[in-house]
């Protein structure tokens, strides 16, 4: 039988020690864009849906290592766990909003092309 001693010292070290439950892999996403003339990327949301209609749309909260952030022509995502499809949602700075349709996440570390169209974002897998 473990004295209360014992017992107390095993959960101190265990707790003082470094925290290891973060230190696996993420799945990432990046994303580079074609914005027409001057204009850039303000900021973006990514939405994760569980069904190819986009019913729920969740965007990705930041936590820890988990976050979705853009720069005027580049966005990156990194999470512990996507949904089974996302939609990427810009603010350009000239006041657009623009969303791609629900795409399919299909790899760990998804990469993708982006063309902002009018007020529609397409999205293409890169290889």
């Amino acid at each position: 039988m473990i004295g209360k001693a014992p017992m107390g010292a095993i959960l101190a070290l265990t707790l003082a020690g470094p925290g290891w439950a973060d230190m696996g892999p993420k799945p990432s996403m990046a994303f580079t864009f074609t914005l027409p003339g001057q204009i850039e990327i303000k900021s973006g949301v990514l939405y994760n849906c569980e069904d190819a209609a986009c019913k729920n749309p969740k965007p990705l909260q930041p936590l820890g290592p988990q976050r979705f952030s853009c720069d005027p022509t580049r966005c990156s995502a990194r999470a512990y766990g996507f949904g089974r499809y996302f939609q990427v949602e810009l603010t350009l700075t000239d006041g657009r909003v623009v969303k791609c349709s629900p795409t399919k996440v299909t790899r760990f570390d998804g990469r993708y092309y982006g063309v902002v169209r009018g007020h529609d974002l397409v999205l293409t897998p890169r290889p």
